[in-house]
């Protein structure tokens, strides 16, 4: 191993790796390539944030080709899982840190997760100082923010969630859905594939229900409506779950509904330019599953 150069920085010859660490897993690099101190790693949305954190702290902000470092930060708002996850095949450091923005910790893509203890939490807005306050927490040893609200039982986010919502928006809703469920872990009923052909759809219903840890009411025309919806929602009031509201289009929730504070689709898509519809849908969910911070 004489001619390799320590990337994990636990070599007793530091910079020139012993070996002795190879059964934790580490890669180290050929002698003369590159190592940086810190590198920053970002999806297309925060990409300006990692650059200008690169410029600010010193470091770079990792691009296609592969890089080490002392020391990887991953910036992610929660949405961004798959595109961090190609990103970072080609990234080594010894140690990792995660930067939510606008995320609650339990919000963070489960391909990040594994790779450190605790999630660094900060809120997006004013977007003018966003790099300042990264900055400021990655100064501070890494600790976890948990969100209180919506969707939270017992101090941890809910892992079965019932999704109250009109037939007609199924379409719009799944890729969100898929989302939460693949990225996120989350178990979320929806009657479109929850309910098994053939089976008493009314009993699975009302068993999905009484047995989730959060409700959530997606509003849009057709759920204001539905007389279905909102037995759900009665029956989630009643049995005392957590409580989520949405608004696809800004409209308020009907009057048996807005007791609740809800998140608005339109809303999150003026705070947040840079996201298209899919991702403001996506943005909400987290928010109303207590997975994200409330703007």
């Amino acid at each position: 191993m004489g001619g390799r150069r320590c990337v994990c920085g636990r070599s007793a010859r530091f910079p020139l790796c012993d070996g002795s660490h190879d059964v934790e897993g580490w890669s180290c690099a050929a002698t003369g390539a590159p190592i940086e101190a810190r590198v920053f790693v970002a999806g297309p949305h925060l990409r300006n944030l990692a650059e200008q954190l690169a410029h600010g702290l010193g470091g770079v902000a990792s691009g296609s080709v592969p890089i080490q470092a002392v020391e990887a930060v991953v910036l992610t708002d929660g949405g961004d899982g798959d595109v961090l996850e190609a990103a970072l095949v080609g990234v080594a450091a010894g140690r990792w840190r995660v930067v939510a923005i606008d995320v609650a910790a339990e919000g963070v893509p489960l391909a990040l997760r594994g790779r450190v203890e605790a999630v660094d939490c900060v809120e997006a807005e004013p977007v003018e100082g966003l790099w300042r306050r990264v900055a400021e927490a990655l100064e501070r040893p890494p600790g976890v923010a948990r969100l209180v609200g919506a969707g939270v039982v017992g101090g941890e986010a809910a892992s079965r969630i019932f999704l109250s919502h009109a037939a007609v928006d199924e379409a719009a809703l799944m890729p969100a859905i898929d989302y939460l469920r693949r990225a996120l872990g989350r178990e979320v009923f929806v009657c479109v594939d929850s309910i098994p052909a053939g089976s008493a759809w009314f009993e699975t219903l009302r068993g999905a229900l009484e047995g989730c840890e959060l409700f959530v009411f997606v509003g849009s025309p057709g759920s204001r409506a539905s007389t279905f919806c909102a037995f759900e929602f009665g029956c989630a009031v009643a049995w005392g779950k957590a409580i989520g509201v949405i608004s696809l289009d800004g409209a308020p929730p009907p009057a048996w509904a807005q007791t609740w504070q809800g998140v608005e689709v339109p809303r999150i898509m003026r705070l947040k330019p840079w996201l298209s519809p899919q991702e403001a849908l996506i943005d909400a969910l987290l928010v109303a599953c207590g997975l994200g911070l409330r703007g």
